[in-house]
C-alpha cells in the first residue's frame, strides 16, 4: 500500500481529479509500455575490426557493411554514428562536415573509417582481434558497443519488474519517454501532497535504461506536479553491471562466440533476478512515509532559496544550450505564469527566480521539446537544480 502522511488539503483538492484520471487508465498504460518494448527486436552481431567496412548508400547516407546478409548494408543512427567515431577519435565535427557534403564527402568520410578501423590496433592483451557488438534494429545499427555489453541489463525484464513494482506500492505510471536508444518511465503514488502552499505534487519513482550505450540502468526519485503535467527526477541509483563486471565475474573467456551461451544467458538471469530483488527493496524504501517526508522538505527548501538570475544563468550554462537560456531568461521576464509565483524582486526590478522556480522552468523545457533525450537530460537537469545546496 501507499505511504500515508498527514495533508492539509488546499489547493492540492484541485489535483485529485488529474491523478485519479491517470491512476483509473493505469492498468491499460503498463500494457501499452510492456508491449510497444518487446516489440522492439534487437540483433547483435560481433564485428571483427578487420571486417569492418563502410560505405554509402543511393541517398548518399553513411552505411555499414551487414555481414550477416551477402551485399545487405544498414544505415546509421547518429548515436550509433557517434560512438563509432568516438571509439577511435574522430572528431565530429569533421564527420558532420563531410556529411554536409553529399557529393564527395560520405565518400570519403566511408573511406577514412573503413581505413582506420581495419588498421589501428585494436589487439587485445591475449593476443586476439577485438570485436565490436553491432546492435540492430530492422536495417538500422543503433548502437556500436564493446563486446561485453551483450551481458548489460536489458530493459524489458528490468522494466516489468519496476512496473510490477512500483504497483505493489500503488504507484503507477503516469509518463513514459522512449526514444530510439533510451526509455524512462515515471511510476507516482495516487496521494497528491502540498510541500507549501499552492504546490500540488505527486512523489515516485522514474525508471531510465539503453540498450544501446545511451546511459545506464537507473532508479530514481521523481516528483510530478499532476496540474502543470511537469516532473523532475532526484537523485541516481546506478548499477555496476552494466560496465562489464558481470562478464568478467562469469570468466566468459576470450571471445563471446566461444562460450556456451547457456553459461552467458544462466549468469545473466541470476544477475537480472538479483538486481530485481534490490530494486523492489529500493522502492520500498523509497516510497516510505520517511522518504517522501524528505523530498517534501528538498522541495520547500527549493522553494525557500533564492537563486539569482546571474547565479542561475552560470549554474546552467554549461548544461544548457544557448537558445535553452534565452527561454529560460524570458520566463523570467515574463513572468510566466504557469510557473510559481515569484515574490522578491532585485534592483533592478527583475522577479529574483528561487531553486524551485529554476527546476520548473527547466522541466518546462523539458516538456515542450519534441527531442525525447533532451527531455530526459532536461528532467535530470531539473532535479539536480532543488537538490542542489
Amino acid at each position: 500500500m501507499s505511504a500515508q502522511l498527514p495533508i492539509v488539503w488546499t489547493s492540492a483538492e484541485r489535483a485529485k481529479p488529474a491523478i485519479e484520471a491517470q491512476i483509473k487508465g493505469a492498468p491499460a498504460v503498463r500494457a501499452r509500455i510492456l508491449e510497444r518494448m518487446q516489440a522492439q527486436q534487437i540483433r547483435d552481431v560481433l564485428k571483427p575490426h578487420t571486417s569492418i567496412s563502410f560505405g554509402e548508400n543511393d541517398k548518399n547516407e553513411l552505411v555499414l557493411g551487414d555481414i550477416d546478409t551477402p551485399g545487405g548494408v544498414l544505415t546509421l543512427h547518429r548515436h550509433a554514428l557517434g560512438q563509432i567515431a568516438g571509439r577511435v577519435k574522430v572528431p565530429m565535427a569533421y564527420v558532420n562536415l563531410l556529411q554536409g557534403h553529399k557529393a564527395w564527402g560520405v565518400d570519403l568520410l566511408a573511406k577514412d573509417l573503413t581505413t582506420i578501423y581495419r588498421l589501428l590496433n585494436f589487439k587485445r592483451q591475449d593476443g586476439d582481434d577485438a570485436k565490436f557488438l553491432v546492435r540492430i534494429v530492422g536495417k538500422e545499427v543503433r548502437g556500436f558497443l564493446s563486446r561485453r555489453y551483450a551481458l548489460h541489463l536489458s530493459t524489458n525484464p528490468l522494466l516489468a519488474y519496476f512496473l510490477d513494482y512500483c504497483h505493489e506500492m500503488s504507484a503507477e505510471p503516469v509518463e513514459t519517454l522512449t526514444s530510439d536508444v533510451r526509455t524512462s518511465v515515471k511510476c507516482v503514488l495516487p496521494t497528491v501532497f502540498e510541500p507549501f502552499p499552492g504546490q500540488a505534487l505527486c512523489v515516485g519513482m522514474t525508471f531510465h535504461n539503453s540498450d544501446f550505450g545511451a546511459g545506464v540502468f537507473s532508479v530514481s526519485n521523481a516528483i510530478w506536479d499532476p496540474m502543470r503535467g511537469l516532473g523532475m527526477t532526484i537523485g541516481t541509483q546506478k548499477w555496476e553491471a552494466q560496465k562489464g563486471e558481470l562478464f568478467e565475474r562469469v570468466h566468459l573467456g576470450p571471445m563471446l562466440h566461444e562460450v556456451d551461451m547457456n553459461t552467458v544467458t544462466s549468469a545473466r538471469a541470476d544477475r537480472m533476478t538479483q538486481i530485481g530483488r534490490q530494486m523492489r527493496q529500493e522502492i520500498g524504501e523509497e516510497l516510505s512515509a520517511e522518504k517522501i517526508q524528505r523530498v517534501l522538505s528538498v522541495v520547500r527548501y527549493a522553494n525557500e532559496r533564492d537563486l539569482p538570475w546571474l547565479l542561475l544563468r552560470r549554474s546552467l550554462t554549461a548544461l544548457l544550450s544557448k537558445e535553452e537560456l534565452e527561454t529560460i531568461s524570458e520566463m523570467l521576464k515574463k513572468k510566466e505564469p504557469t510557473l510559481p509565483n515569484l515574490t522578491q524582486v532585485d534592483e533592478d526590478g527583475l522577479p529574483v527566480p528561487t531553486s524551485w522556480w529554476a527546476a520548473n522552468a527547466v522541466s518546462m523545457l523539458a516538456k515542450s521539446t519534441t527531442d525525447v533525450d533532451r527531455a530526459l537530460d532536461l528532467q535530470q537537469v531539473a532535479g539536480r537544480l532543488i537538490e542542489k545546496e
